[in-house]
């Protein structure tokens, strides 16, 4: 019964969707990759609300319900058929009593399974396809027979899908982004490191306060359209965040968004909680709250974080499960053992998973007295405690099935503002 309310569901939503981008007109921005979607929708969403009408995705509604209900304009609700009702009555008289309507829609757009993005397609058609990076093990692996191949396929069909005169945004770093530009006939242009890109990110460095305490990132960023951009993100680390600008300021040309709003956009906007993000922890503690997901490249760049930050004190890495990855699970964790051992001074593991990346970090040097191994999430966060000590730095990250959330919720120093620092902290997920 619950599979069939949601067919109807999907064929619903998606019917009033069409018939709103038929009745309204938005331009379309859809964006897609295998990491940092979110951010860079984010990022976008705020360049372009300098100076249009513009909406985009709640969170990480990027399925075949998210994307339909971020253009109905639905938000986030309880989720029981009653709200979804609601959604669907509220968007069809919109199409009855017309009323002011997004000039852009910002949408993100994920593929869990192979036809995921195909079906999407076959009715969403953007004006600007963006492309983030893939990494060597891509998220949802499993899901695709174990064919990294498959999965940017999968991806390919969002620039494929593009208007006419769409242009297509990509990660010029990246060989399978560039692959999947030979066969996009559609203007191009390409962010990155690389001087060879469009919009090239410049430097990245870490910033400390006064007394030498971690408090975000500076990226500098060279564009055509605006010249030097130098954006600071307070409370925030990772170079995902500069791919996530690079990306904005690549579209904030093609939209003619005027420059003087670019730099102070990008470095206002707040990005959505358990990405790269820097909490107060217990004994003043710095924790890094990356626990929204973990693919192997994310998680190998949260690593390099880590290891960039300069601290006297200690850093440990909480670390779980990372899911759906079939075939390439033990290389995958063992390759995050390998970077473990060289960053981080305590390991605390969490799932059954993670005992390859305890073995790979033995290998590569660490003590039996510096890794320790948990079965829950909560249980891991209580045991940190004991070990932390002031100005620690404590990074977190798993897929969301570990709910490692729960252990940065028992490290903060301020649980009682959980709800508005950590992910998953709705009542549906709360039950689960």
């Amino acid at each position: 019964m619950k599979s069939f309310f949601k067919s109807i569901l999907v064929y619903v939503l998606t019917l009033l969707a069409r018939a709103t981008l038929a009745i309204y007109k938005p331009k379309i921005i859809a964006i897609t990759g295998n990491i940092g979607k979110t951010s860079t929708k984010d990022a976008v969403s705020a360049v372009m609300a300098t100076q249009y009408l513009a909406r985009g995705s709640y969170k990480s509604f990027n399925s075949e319900i998210g994307v339909p209900l971020t253009i109905l304009g639905g938000g986030s609700h309880s989720g029981k058929k009653i709200g979804w009702i609601s959604v669907c009555v509220r968007a069809a008289l919109r199409l009855i009593v017309r009323e002011e309507y997004p000039q852009w829609l910002i949408l993100e757009v994920g593929a869990d399974y192979p036809k995921d993005i195909y079906t999407i397609t076959q009715w969403l058609r953007p004006d600007i396809a963006v492309l983030t990076q893939f990494g060597e093990v891509p998220v949802h692996i499993e899901n695709f027979k174990n064919d990294r191949d498959l999965v940017i396929k999968e991806k390919a069909y969002l620039p494929q899908a593009l208007k006419k005169n769409g242009t297509f945004i990509f990660y010029g770093d990246d060989m399978d982004t560039q692959g999947i530009a030979q066969h996009t006939q559609h203007t191009q242009m390409t962010f990155g490191f690389r001087d060879t890109n469009t919009v090239q990110i410049l430097e990245t460095k870490t910033m400390y306060t006064d007394k030498g305490v971690v408090r975000g990132m500076e990226y500098i960023i060279k564009t055509q359209h605006a010249g030097i951009v130098t954006i600071q993100k307070e409370g925030f680390l990772g170079n995902t965040y500069a791919a996530a600008c690079a990306a904005a300021c690549a579209i904030a040309q093609i939209c003619d968004v005027e420059p003087k709003y670019i730099q102070d956009a990008l470095t206002a906007y707040v990005p959505e909680t358990g990405r790269m993000r820097i909490l107060e922890g217990v004994k003043n503690s710095i924790l890094i709250d990356d626990t929204y997901n973990a693919a192997p490249k994310a998680m190998q760049h949260a690593l390099d974080t880590l290891g960039d930050i300069d601290t006297p004190h200690k850093k440990i890495a909480i670390l779980g499960d990372m899911l759906e990855l079939g075939k390439h699970t033990e290389k995958a964790h063992r390759d995050v053992g390998a970077k473990v051992a060289s960053v981080a001074h305590i390991l605390i593991t969490v799932g059954i998973r993670a005992r390859f990346i305890v073995a790979s970090a033995l290998d590569a040097g660490m003590k039996d007295d510096q890794i320790f191994q948990f079965e829950d999430s909560r249980s891991a966060g209580k045991f940190a405690e004991s070990l932390i000590q002031e100005g620690d730095i404590i990074l977190l990250k798993a897929s969301q099935g570990i709910r490692m959330e729960r252990a940065t919720e028992e490290l903060l120093r301020y649980p009682e503002f959980k709800n508005a620092l950590l992910p998953r902290q709705s009542n549906e997920w709360q039950k689960r």
